[in-house]
């Protein structure tokens, strides 16, 4: 794959070069990368954490959703945040050494979050790696529409760190050219989330439903504390700033 290194400072920022120097003055490290299966079980038990709250909470009724809301903020938000994470080692390869079983587990940790980001993520995710902090390439680095909508504004920050699930989203459309997400794995994990959250809301009722939206919420944005983990993550202010130095 040909990697495009120069951003607006013309330094080259690809976390693949910086891998390539790591190695040529640490070998060693080598030996600390590998996969892990217990990624997968983990997976498992965090999908049946969120399903079984969220069908308690569906048998409950509607009428119970501030609790629905509660329990996203005190116990989903954590279980999806560890999904993403999950979806990230899986992009990676780093839970099994298949790549189809990877999609796979990176699917299953998606559907608690009910909306399908999976295979989404994977495309600009591995992009990120290969042109970090350029602003073409990186859906990490904001827009500059953020830049000058928030600016040093504390409401206006609180209102952009709420609602960062959709303002990541809007990023998507800067990126050059736009990438080709594989249409198969793509459907697959659309058409996976939107079964699982038909069934979840036809057996089990909105309030279900409510919860698994919720923790997707809170897990990105919704001024909860682990949005800070966005922050700390090759976060940078403008466009022009990187991650790297």
């Amino acid at each position: 794959m040909k990697i495009l290194v120069v951003n607006q400072d013309g330094k080259d920022r690809s976390h693949i070069l910086r891998r390539k120097l790591i190695l040529e003055k640490y070998p060693h490290v080598q030996g600390l990368a590998g996969t892990d299966k217990i990624t997968f079980f983990v997976t498992a038990c965090l999908f049946l954490l969120q399903f079984t709250i969220a069908a308690s909470l569906g048998t409950l009724g509607l009428g119970y959703w501030p609790l629905a809301v509660v329990l996203a903020i005190c116990v989903g938000a954590f279980a999806n945040h560890a999904n993403h994470v999950v979806i990230h080692d899986a992009v990676h390869n780093l839970v099994f050494k298949r790549p189809l079983l990877n999609k796979l587990t990176a699917i299953l940790a998606d559907l608690p979050n009910a909306i399908p980001t999976a295979m989404g993520f994977r495309c600009y995710h591995l992009k990120h790696h290969a042109q970090l902090s350029s602003y073409d390439f990186d859906a990490d680095v904001p827009s500059r529409w953020e830049v000058d909508l928030v600016g040093n504004s504390a409401w206006r920050k609180a209102l952009w760190l709420f609602c960062f699930p959709i303002v990541q989203l809007t990023r998507l459309s800067r990126i050059k050219p736009p990438l080709p997400l594989s249409r198969t794995w793509t459907f697959i994990n659309v058409a996976a989330v939107v079964l699982f959250d038909v069934v979840i809301f036809a057996v089990f009722g909105a309030n279900a439903l409510l919860y698994l939206l919720a923790s997707f919420w809170f897990s990105i944005g919704g001024l909860h504390p682990l949005s800070g983990r966005w922050l700390q993550e090759h976060f940078s202010f403008g466009p022009e700033q990187g991650t790297f130095d």
